[in-house]
């Protein structure tokens, strides 16, 4: 998958053939595609109604049946994160009250959806597009002035109930802060 900034399209390639168009699209800032190929996950600012204003948004677009598919998600820093059962989930970033907060959400999340993981990070730490690791295991890069560090997280031990309090929430694993270079 690769965005053509020039032509505004979308395509993909498959053992060096000739690249397929996808779609248009204006302001992508990443595309991320599933391990099994089927879902990419399309990440993109779009003007609000005052001016100077963006925000991120994102979106899952189906390669099979070449069309997007599900509700609009409200966050930036996309990639696809595989569950413990083989599902996958949309992991993204927002931003509550002046602090970052990694969010994941169902593949296909309906409208008003909450998160079935957040985690809100300390204020001026900005973090970046998490990793799945393994089933249910994630790695977020976070940066905080120049020192960046790497947090692990393990979303198969964190539930939300129905009226949102937390239950079983464990504390992200922290590497050794490096210099970033």
């Amino acid at each position: 998958f690769f965005y053509d900034k020039a032509r505004n399209q979308v395509s993909v390639t498959h053992d060096g053939k000739r690249p397929q168009f996808l779609f248009t699209a204006t302001g992508i800032s990443g595309l991320e595609i599933s391990p099994n190929g089927a879902y990419a996950v399309v990440s993109y600012t779009a003007d609000r109604t005052q001016k100077n204003l963006s925000v991120h948004k994102a979106k899952i677009f189906n390669t099979k049946r070449r069309l997007f598919e599900g509700t609009v998600l409200p966050l930036r820093s996309v990639s696809l994160i595989t569950r413990a059962d083989g599902t996958l989930a949309v992991s993204g970033v927002t931003d509550e009250k002046g602090q970052a907060v990694l969010s994941l959400y169902p593949l296909f999340a309906q409208s008003g959806t909450e998160p079935f993981f957040s985690h809100t990070f300390e204020r001026n730490t900005i973090p970046a597009a998490a990793v799945s690791v393994a089933p249910d295991k994630i790695i977020c890069p976070v940066y905080r002035g120049r020192v960046c560090r790497l947090e692990t997280f393990d979303i198969g031990k964190h539930t939300r109930t129905q009226n949102g309090n937390e239950e079983a929430v464990t504390e992200p694993e922290r590497s050794s802060p490096a210099a970033n270079t």
